[in-house]
C-alpha cells in the first residue's frame, strides 16, 4: 500500500506505518460506526417512559458489568487476541440478531421491558468494544509511537462516528429502529474481519511494544504464575497491585462520575422539551453528529501536535479542568442550548484528545496487564464512577437540589481528578525513560511471549 506524500505529510507518519494506521482507522471506522447507529436508539428507549428510570439503567449496567468481568478474564486466558476479539464481535451480532426478532414480535406494552434490556447490553457492549480496541492498538503500537499514531487513528473511529449517527438520523424515519439493528450486525461483522488482518500486520511490525521492550517489567507475570490466578479476580488485583493501574481507574472514575451527572440532565432537559420517541432520537443523533464532526477538527491539525508538545499529563489536566467550568454554566443557565454546547465540546475534546491521551498511558503495560486490567477499569471502574453518580443524582433529586448543588459537588472532584492527571503524566514518562534506559544498557531485545 503506497502512502500518498500529503498524508505522510499531514499525519507525520514513516513508510511502514501506513498500511499498519490506514487499517486500523478502519477497524475503528467500523466499530464506532455500528455503535453510533444503536446509541440514538438506546437513548431515546432510556427515557421512553421518564428520565427517572435512568439511575436504574445505571445500577443495571454496573451488576452486568461486575458478572461479565469473569468472562472477559477467561477470554483472555483461554484465547489468542486475534481469536477472542472476534468471539466478542460474533456474539454482538447474535444478540443483534435477537433484539431485531424480539422488537419485531413484541407488544407494546411489553416493548418498554425489552428497551431496559437492550439499554444495558448495548452499554456493557460499548466499554468492552472501546476497551477492547485500543488494548489492541496498544499490544502493538509502542509507547513513543502511539503518541504520534493513535490520534491518526482515532480518527477513523470519530468519521465512523459521523456516519453512524448520520445513517440514524436519516434512516429512522424510512427504516424504523428494528433494521438499524441489521445495519449495526453487518458492520460488526466486517469489523472482525479487518482485525484479523491487523493482527496479521502486527506480526512483522517491527516497532511494537514487545520487540522494542517497552513494558512494565516490574508487574510482569509468568504463564505458570498467570494459570494459579482465580481468573475473575486478576483484573482487579493487576489493578490494586500497582499505584499506576491504580491512578488510571481513579481518573476514569471521576470521568464516569461526571458523566453521568451530565448524562441525567441531557435526558431530563430532552425529554421535557420533546414528546414523540422519532424526535428524541433525532435529537440525540444530532448531538452525536456535531460533537464528532468538532472531534475530527481536532484530530485532524490539534490532537496530535498537542499531544507531541505538551505531554501527557498536560492533556490529562484539561478534562476535569473543562468539567468543572462547564457544569458552573450549566448552573448559571440550565437550558437544553447550553447543554448541547457542553455535552458537545466535552465529547468532542474527550475524544480527539483526552481519550488517545488515556489510552497511551497503557501502551507500557505488558500484554495480560493490558488486557485483563484495562478491562477491568475501562468496564467495571468506569460504570461504577456512573453508578455513584446515578445514586448520587438519585438522592439530589429526592431532596430536590438541582443543577446548582451538582456544579458544587464537582469542585472537589474536579481537584483531586487534576491531581491525577499530574501524577499519571510523570509517572508514564518516569517509567517509559526508565524502560529506554535499561533496553540501551542490555543491548538486548525484549519480547513477551
Amino acid at each position: 500500500m503506497k502512502m500518498p506524500q500529503p498524508i505522510r505529510q499531514l499525519f507525520d507518519l514513516e513508510k511502514q506505518e501506513f498500511r499498519i494506521v490506514s487499517l486500523s482507522a478502519i477497524y475503528f471506522f467500523l466499530l464506532l460506526c455500528a455503535y453510533y447507529v444503536l446509541r440514538p436508539i438506546r437513548e431515546t428507549m432510556g427515557i421512553s417512559r421518564s428520565a427517572d428510570d435512568l439511575p436504574y439503567l445505571f445500577l443495571g449496567t454496573m451488576v452486568t458489568m461486575l458478572l461479565l468481568a469473569p468472562v472477559i478474564g477467561g477470554l483472555v486466558s483461554k484465547y489468542k487476541r486475534s481469536e477472542f476479539i472476534p468471539i466478542v464481535y460474533r456474539f454482538i451480532i447474535i444478540c443483534l440478531l435477537l433484539f431485531f426478532t424480539l422488537l419485531s414480535v413484541v407488544s407494546a406494552e411489553n416493548l418498554f421491558y425489552v428497551g431496559v434490556i437492550f439499554y444495558v447490553w448495548l452499554s456493557v457492549m460499548n466499554m468492552l468494544i472501546i476497551s477492547l480496541f485500543w488494548g489492541f492498538m496498544s499490544d502493538g503500537i509502542s509507547f513513543k509511537n502511539s503518541k504520534r499514531l493513535f490520534p491518526s487513528i482515532a480518527i477513523g473511529g470519530t468519521i465512523g462516528a459521523i456516519f453512524g449517527s448520520t445513517i440514524a438520523q436519516q434512516f429512522i424515519d424510512l427504516l424504523g429502529q428494528t433494521y438499524l439493528l441489521l445495519v449495526s450486525a453487518i458492520l460488526f461483522e466486517v469489523a472482525a474481519r479487518v482485525m484479523k488482518k491487523i493482527d496479521q500486520e502486527f506480526d512483522s511490525y517491527p516497532q511494537t511494544p514487545a520487540r522494542l521492550g517497552e513494558s512494565l517489567t516490574k508487574w510482569k507475570i509468568d504463564k505458570n504464575s498467570a494459570s494459579k490466578l482465580s481468573q475473575w479476580t486478576s483484573g482487579i488485583r493487576f489493578a490494586i497491585s500497582s499505584p499506576y493501574i491504580l491512578g488510571i481507574a481513579g481518573y476514569i472514575f471521576c470521568y464516569g462520575i461526571t458523566s453521568t451527572f451530565l448524562y441525567f440532565q441531557q435526558g431530563q432537559l430532552v425529554a421535557a422539551a420533546t414528546e414523540s420517541s422519532t424526535e428524541r432520537t433525532q435529537i440525540f443523533a444530532n448531538i452525536d453528529i456535531w460533537s464528532n464532526a468538532a472531534t475530527l477538527a481536532l484530530q485532524l491539525f490539534i490532537s496530535r501536535q498537542l499531544l507531541m508538545k505538551f505531554g501527557i499529563g498536560f492533556i490529562l489536566l484539561g478534562l476535569p479542568l473543562l468539567t468543572l467550568s462547564g457544569f458552573v454554566a450549566l448552573s448559571i443557565a440550565p437550558t437544553l442550548a447550553v447543554l448541547i454546547i457542553f455535552q458537545a465540546t466535552r465529547r468532542s475534546l474527550n475524544y480527539g484528545l483526552f481519550k488517545p491521551a488515556r489510552e497511551i498511558l497503557f501502551t507500557i503495560l505488558p500484554q495480560e496487564q493490558k488486557y485483563k486490567a484495562k478491562s477491568f477499569v475501562d468496564t467495571f471502574v468506569y460504570r461504577g464512577g456512573d453508578a455513584i453518580g446515578a445514586i448520587t443524582q438519585k438522592g439530589l433529586t429526592a431532596i430536590q437540589l438541582g443543577i446548582g448543588s451538582i456544579a458544587l459537588l464537582v469542585v472537589p472532584i474536579a481537584a483531586f481528578w487534576s491531581l491525577l492527571a499530574i501524577y499519571l503524566g510523570k509517572q508514564a514518562n518516569r517509567i517509559a525513560e526508565h524502560e529506554s534506559h535499561s533496553n540501551q544498557f542490555t543491548g538486548e531485545e525484549k519480547v513477551d511471549e
